[in-house]
């Protein structure tokens, strides 16, 4: 994670994020309600990353996990992190905070990925739709969306967007997997 100038001609702070293992971070953002705050967040192997306490997952879950962390934009320091995801493939591939300092992200899963009560739901599906609040402590609201076919991602993720509403905009590519075949996403 890195802070450039404006022009992009020096780094003004940066850091590793990883662990032991193949880690990627995929998306960062700004939060909306503290300028002084940024998350990120990807997907990871590594069974080391540092979580802290009271995180939603303190702990590795298993196979890839998705990760977010929040970081002070000030004093350059984790504030928060946690592992998502479940004990198969998991990776976050959107990150976005609201005004109410909720934390909101989006991704892909091939486990019995976790949905809340009273929210819009195709059950044994591959795509995720989770707000945690700004701690990263908990699940306020979590759904899974897609073709019901829990073994097979839909859509490759790549926009999403919260708006001052709290309305949920995201979008992926679908489409035939190898060139020529009759399957597709």
């Amino acid at each position: 994670v890195i802070e450039l100038n404006p022009l992009c001609t020096s780094l003004i702070w940066g850091t590793y994020l990883g662990g032991a293992q193949n880690d990627a971070a995929y998306v960062i953002c700004l939060n909306k309600t503290n300028q002084n705050e940024l998350f990120v967040a990807g997907g990871t192997m590594s069974s080391n990353l540092p979580t802290t306490a009271g995180a939603l997952h303190q702990t590795y879950q298993g196979a890839i996990d998705g990760f977010v962390f929040r970081f002070n934009n000030v004093n350059k320091t984790i504030v928060a992190g946690t592992y998502i995801g479940t004990n198969a493939y998991d990776q976050v591939y959107g990150v976005q905070t609201d005004d109410s300092n909720r934390v909101y992200l989006m991704g892909q899963t091939q486990g019995n990925y976790p949905t809340t009560a009273g929210v819009w739901t195709i059950p044994n599906s591959s795509q995720f739709l989770t707000i945690l609040p700004n701690n990263l402590s908990s699940i306020t609201h979590s759904t899974v969306f897609g073709t019901g076919t829990i073994a097979t991602t839909n859509i490759a993720p790549n926009a999403f967007l919260v708006d001052k509403c709290q309305n949920v905009y995201m979008s992926g590519w679908g489409g035939p997997i190898i060139f020529n075949n009759p399957g597709s996403t």
